[in-house]
């Protein structure tokens, strides 16, 4: 790959250093789609808080090592607890909105068929595991979601036992997660293990795994640099290509031919001596971005390879018709890998072949070709001339199959298309095409809001797959482009906000048929815009982008609050205080902003210098309460501060290590909160001496945002892979003592009595009761198995009944009361 920026996968430089190779590269060029620029921008956006002090981009071993000693040492400290039990809200399927255009459900990298049975079907996903149907994509469920890191880029089923499947992991189109080797199952995949090769938790993605077909125990995989070679079924790997810089994601045997090897990386190498040795080709040009290579069993000797150029536009399509020892240039036009499908404008220069490119060859025909980049084309006479089967745009000219195509191939009659919307199937060699999505639980969501009327409807912004809508069990595709950050009105169910990439902010005022663009301030903001909404008069809009701006009319006309404060930079994170909106935050890297008269001054400070800030929560009660996530390695990564920020006191404890992406307090508790981590989810609050994990039967995922449900007493998370999901709030129950100690508190909720039943002699003596702000309102003794409380006087709200015996915590209970005053 010619453009440095491209190498992140294998580069030793830092994030700095790979920042500014990038816009060295890009130059004062302005956006333009399919061009590779929002790609980098999400990989920027997800790496730029996690680095080391040297600048490294952090290893996410480090952060699952955190994440599971927080959790062991938080096992001295456990109170028991009524577990987290997540559950997944989707996307499983959608519907499309009057202005969606590009829905689908997540992107797909591989897609493999299992060799004597079509119906049962495996796909890989960048950040959401491997999945497996058996109806042939009726249904889909995935046994990975415990694995190290759910990052997979290929998968190659054993041609004799296909009971057993390797899968290399990463992400090999755009490194969303990173990668540790290859893992195996066999038993279908339902359990999984090493897989024999493994480098640790980097970003040495494992792009192809490839079988000998007649003699399976000889494997081969490739690397961003390097090709493994195994002859015991992959126990044991050894090195057979090193090449800098080459990046072979592709390999190929010759069709009945065990001999002859093709690889395409950089460079387009072939083996023939089984994968002994690999030769690196001179004939093709070498100014090239990427190359895919597709053979058919129509005609063995046929070898096609899509190349693209050094900026990631079409480079042309060759053809060698004698097994690679030649090749004929059949194309360099029209530009098969931009975005039009319309004839007239076959001339657009828009490409992003380092992150979409791939090509199949028809088994049938060796003169039937089809690539991807945004659409699928076809030609039928080798490459020379071609025609377009699908686009990327719902109701356009062909069929729809969701932009960037990471995967096409054939398995007999068969043809799959992995794309960022999902996996398509087409029955009749690419005339028409079947969305076998849904089901599919892998949408790589930024941040959602909870209606404040309905609580069941949810707006969320997701990558790739746009803004989408949650209401009465269905998900509307509402907008297209990449969704990030949304606001729900308090008040009216069919105004609400989303946004794309940089601060494109929409308005719909009737349910999401017709937007408004409403960021007319003439600048962007950061790859996830942060937007708010004041929290007593709904017209009041704030927005970060190079300035902080406020709209007091819906985003129909702004005010520039900041005025050049940031030089240029943008800011990150927005709170208001939900108790008095004349206090706001934001953040921009590792400092503060706090104003206390709704924008009129501000006041910077600094409360971890070199700690990105990635999350604000500000209290329900006290205004100049508030709490920080900080991302970095070690230290002080959750802080508290009670004068708005001018002191700051760390409540890190066991988290100094744990990547941190999202705080969020529940004001029913006191002083409840919960951090999206990522690799789950902890709470703590102040009657705990630790924080525990929150994330039973949540995966291994990275969280982005959390968000609290009061009225019915839920969270709800989005993740970055894995869809939204939902739990209970953390609640306490009594603790067992040695198996023995049980008490019911009932009932609850409660309007005039409490009664405490122990159910054992447990010698219990005290009864603290505490409020949501963890304030101590009362104190009884116990002196009885079974107590009677009068909570008439207390004003509605939870509380928390906390058992005692000599002074030691016996369980702990939250109880809501119901005034009837």
């Amino acid at each position: 790959m010619k453009a440095p920026y491209l190498n992140i996968e294998k580069s030793e430089a830092t994030f700095s250093q790979i920042q500014q190779a990038f816009y060295e590269y890009w130059g004062d060029q302005p956006y333009e789609r399919g061009k590779g620029y929002k790609q980098f921008k999400r990989w920027e956006y997800r790496n730029e808080p996690h680095c080391f002090p040297d600048g490294k981009v952090q290893s996410a071993i480090r952060y699952l090592d955190a994440y599971e000693a927080a959790k062991a040492e938080s096992q001295q400290y456990k109170q028991t607890t009524v577990a987290a039990n997540w559950i997944p809200l989707g996307i499983s399927s959608w519907q499309l909105g009057y202005s969606g255009y590009n829905p689908g459900n997540g992107r797909v990298n591989f897609v493999a068929q299992h060799p004597t049975n079509p119906d049962i079907i495996y796909i890989a996903s960048p950040s959401g595991g491997i999945w497996k149907t058996e109806d042939g994509g009726n249904t889909w469920t995935t046994t990975y979601d415990n694995m190290t890191r759910l990052g997979t880029s290929c998968i190659a089923i054993h041609p004799l036992y296909p009971d057993t499947i390797f899968v290399g992991t990463g992400d090999k189109d755009s490194w969303d997660t990173q990668a540790f080797g290859i893992q195996k199952s066999t038993d279908g995949g339902l359990t999984w293990q090493n897989g024999g090769l493994n480098f640790g938790l980097n970003y040495n993605n494992i792009n192809k795994i490839l079988f000998n077909p007649l003699n399976p125990d000889v494997m081969f995989a490739s690397t961003p640099e390097r090709i493994y070679r195994s002859k015991n079924g992959g126990t044991n790997w050894s090195l057979v290509y090193n090449g800098n810089n080459n990046d072979i994601r592709c390999m190929f045997y010759k069709p009945n031919d065990t001999t002859t090897i093709y690889c395409g990386g950089a460079m387009f190498l072939k083996s023939t001596d089984g994968g002994l040795t690999f030769t690196e080709d001179t004939l093709l040009p070498h100014d090239t971005c990427r190359l895919e290579i597709g053979v058919s069993a129509a005609d063995n000797n046929f070898v096609y390879v899509l190349a693209s150029k050094d900026d990631n536009t079409f480079g042309g399509l060759y053809r060698s018709t004698n097994s690679g020892s030649t090749f004929t240039l059949m194309s360099t036009a029209p530009n098969i890998l931009g975005y039009s499908v319309d004839s007239s404008a076959y001339t657009d220069d828009a490409g992003q072949a380092w992150y979409d490119l791939a090509i199949a060859v028809s088994p049938l025909d060796a003169n039937t070709v089809f690539t991807g980049g945004i659409n699928i084309w076809k030609s039928t006479n080798g490459g020379s001339d071609w025609t377009p089967i699908t686009n990327w745009y719902v109701d356009g000219a062909y069929q729809y199959a969701h932009a960037d195509i990471h995967y096409l191939g054939f398995y007999g009659d068969r043809f799959y298309c992995g794309s960022d919307g999902g996996v398509f199937v087409s029955y009749d060699y690419g005339t028409t095409w079947t969305d076998l999505s849904a089901g599919l639980e892998i949408t790589q969501f930024y941040a959602f809001a909870n209606s404040k009327l309905d609580n069941q409807m949810i707006v969320a912004g997701a990558q790739d797959n746009g803004s989408n809508k949650l209401q009465n069990g269905t998900w509307t595709h509402v907008f297209g482009a990449d969704g990030f950050d949304a606001l729900t009105h308090p008040t009216d169910e069919y105004t609400f906000y989303c946004s794309y990439q940089s601060g494109g902010i929409l308005r719909t005022y009737d349910g999401g048929d017709n937007f408004d663009y409403i960021n007319t301030t003439g600048q962007e903001g950061s790859w996830l815009t942060p937007v708010a909404m004041n929290p007593v008069n709904p017209s009041v809009i704030w927005m970060g982008l190079e300035d902080m701006w406020v709209s007091m009319d819906e985003g129909d006309n702004w005010i520039n609050t900041t005025n050049g404060m940031l030089l240029g930079d943008r800011i990150d994170e927005i709170a208001i205080a939900p108790g008095n909106p004349l206090y706001v935050y934001f953040s921009n890297s590792d400092s503060l902003y706090i104003s206390k008269n709704h924008g009129a001054a501000w006041t910077a400070v600094q409360p971890v210098a070199g700690f990105y800030i990635v999350g604000i929560a500000v209290s329900d009660e006290d205004e100049e309460k508030l709490w920080l996530s900080l991302s970095a390695s070690g230290g002080d990564r959750v802080m508290v501060s009670y004068d708005a920020g001018a002191t700051w006191t760390s409540i890190t404890g066991t988290l100094s290590g744990v990547g941190l992406n999202c705080i969020v307090e529940d004001p029913n508790s006191p002083d409840g909160l919960y951090v999206g981590t990522e690799t789950g989810i902890f709470y703590r609050d102040t009657t705990m001496s630790a924080w525990e994990p929150f994330d039973s039967n949540l995966p291994k995922v990275i969280v982005n945002e959390l968000e609290i449900v009061p009225d019915v007493q839920r969270i709800r998370a989005a993740t970055y892979g894995r869809g939204i999901w939902e739990s209970h709030m953390y609640t306490w129950n009594a603790i067992e003592e040695d198996g023995k100690f049980d008490c019911s508190i009932y009932p609850n909720p409660a309007s005039k009595l409490v009664t405490i039943d122990i159910q054992n002699d447990t010698k219990a003596d005290l009864l603290r009761i505490f409020n949501a702000g963890g304030s101590l309102i009362r104190t009884l003794k116990i002196d009885s198995s079974l107590l009677t409380v009068d909570v008439s006087g207390l004003p509605t709200g939870n509380y928390y009944f906390r058992i005692e015996k000599s002074g030691e915590v016996l369980g702990t209970q939250k109880v809501t009361v119901i005034s009837e005053k």
